[in-house]
């Protein structure tokens, strides 16, 4: 007794899917970096321009406008911050995009978590604006509800009978 039977085969365009996934997480890394800095830049406050100029880098690499104009009675510190940070995007592999920022402008990381008072920690005067700031926790917290609404491309298949 002989039998013929024919079977599909289920085929995946790997390549187009793989293009179509980093193309989305592409996207929302720009997406979620300009709405973080959009959050921490509403927070932290501009007196000498130092620390919104920590953040110019990661604006610059995602195209977000950052303007930060010293107070008349500061001095202009922009360079100050721009040298004492890093920022921009990062993909290490296929499926790794990422977005980064980091500073050693020691007393934005000193306002982010301490109340600011005069003669502690290099506080030199009264701030403005009340400290803590915790812009790192409010951009955390900003990234991580963009995240979750990040969703992948549902993978397209193909039959083929053989």
């Amino acid at each position: 007794m002989k039998f013929r039977t024919k079977f599909r085969t289920v085929e995946l365009n790997l390549p187009k899917e793989v293009a179509a996934i980093e193309k989305v997480l592409e996207q929302a890394n720009l997406t979620a970096a300009s709405l973080w800095l959009g959050v921490v830049t509403s927070i932290v406050p501009v007196w000498s321009s130092a620390s919104h100029a920590t953040f110019a880098k990661l604006a610059s690499a995602v195209g977000f406008t950052l303007r930060p104009v010293a107070k008349p009675s500061a001095p202009d510190r922009y360079v100050l911050g721009f040298l004492s940070s890093q920022g921009g995007l990062q993909k290490a592999r296929p499926g790794s995009h990422r977005f980064f920022y980091s500073t050693k402008l020691s007393y934005l990381a000193f306002n982010n978590d301490n109340i600011a008072v005069p003669g502690v920690g290099g506080v030199r005067w009264g701030l403005k604006a009340p400290t803590p700031y915790k812009f790192v926790e409010a951009g955390q917290n900003t990234f991580e509800n963009f995240a979750k609404t990040v969703r992948l491309p549902n993978p397209v298949y193909t039959t083929r009978s053989i």
